[in-house]
């Protein structure tokens, strides 16, 4: 689902990425805004799958590079 709404961060052929906080927010207004056959209960569920896998808490460090939905780096 992730790769099919937002390829730019979610990108089978790079490494897994950090997403920034307060992603979720902003997918659930692009799901609205872009009309995305994706409901709020499916997303919330995927990320918490997502941010609970072990790859995801193996390049959890502090200072690591977070990502928007664009992929582009905005901080740490």
């Amino acid at each position: 689902m992730h790769s099919g709404c937002w390829p730019q961060l979610f990108n089978p052929e790079l490494p897994l990425r950090l997403m920034k906080t307060g992603i979720r927010e902003e997918m659930e207004a692009d799901i609205v805004a872009r009309q995305l056959s994706v409901s709020v209960k499916q997303l919330r569920r995927c990320l918490r799958s997502l941010t609970r896998s072990e790859d995801y808490l193996n390049v959890t460090q502090t200072g690591s590079i977070r990502y928007g939905l664009d992929g582009l780096p905005v901080g740490w």
